[in-house]
């Protein structure tokens, strides 16, 4: 079942018209929907969100990581303090996020015939990642395949008279993206915050504890207090 997603403007200019003279004058700072694709189309693929349920989400991942942690049969019998240096490590190792840039994203969106993004896990030299890969629909029905990049501009795109020459695979940027990937460490670092201080005042034993270290961490990711 598809649902319509909706794009919502802050400041958007909108049309009045008076009932009375029928004239119709601009209006400012008005609040305006936009209705975007249907999720059952290739170019709808993705839900419009809250900044509330993104909040909410991210501090669920975080608090399973730790139960996960906690209920790791390797890990019985570690005191608690053993548990947080696991943690500590864990949150500082593991990639919580990965960051693509524009121009990234939309070299990719602009290739002839690509209707999307797919992001997959993979394992880089950097450790676990995401890539970024541009697809295409397919011929059947509900198929969408991986863009084929048969093609480069040579020698010069600004050149008009530049031919499309069959691909040579080294000069082929445009099909996939690694984006830079964060763990939770670099995010509160470079927010002014360390790690250690949520993990200190972390207590194993009560699930509310919990649930406060991976709300306190999230909220702070998006600024919120």
């Amino acid at each position: 079942m598809s649902h319509q997603s909706k794009y919502v403007t802050e400041t958007g200019i909108d049309v009045f018209k008076d009932p009375k003279t029928g004239i119709e004058i601009l209006i400012p700072d008005q609040t305006l929907t936009y209705i975007l694709s249907a999720d059952d189309t290739p170019t709808g693929f993705g839900k419009t969100i809250s900044p509330k349920a993104v909040v909410k989400m991210i501090k669920d991942r975080i608090f399973e990581n730790v139960e996960t942690i906690k209920s790791n049969p390797e890990n019985s019998g570690k005191n608690d303090a053993e548990l947080k240096q696991i943690i500590l490590q864990d949150f500082t190792n593991a990639r919580i996020s990965t960051t693509f840039g524009k121009e990234s994203l939309l070299r990719i969106l602009s290739q002839q015939g690509c209707i999307g993004i797919r992001f997959t896990n993979c394992k880089s030299l950097s450790g676990n990642s995401i890539v970024a890969v541009g697809i295409t629909e397919g011929e059947i029905e509900n198929t969408y395949l991986p863009l084929k990049k048969e093609y480069y501009v040579f020698p010069d795109v600004h050149n008009t008279n530049a031919q499309r020459v069959p691909l040579d695979p080294l000069l082929a940027p445009f099909g996939e993206e690694e984006g830079i990937g964060d763990t939770t460490a670099t995010i509160l670092e470079s927010m002014g915050n360390k790690l250690e201080e949520f993990v200190d005042d972390l207590k194993l034993g009560s699930p509310e504890s919990i649930e406060n270290f991976s709300n306190r961490i999230t909220t702070k990711f998006f600024g919120l207090q």
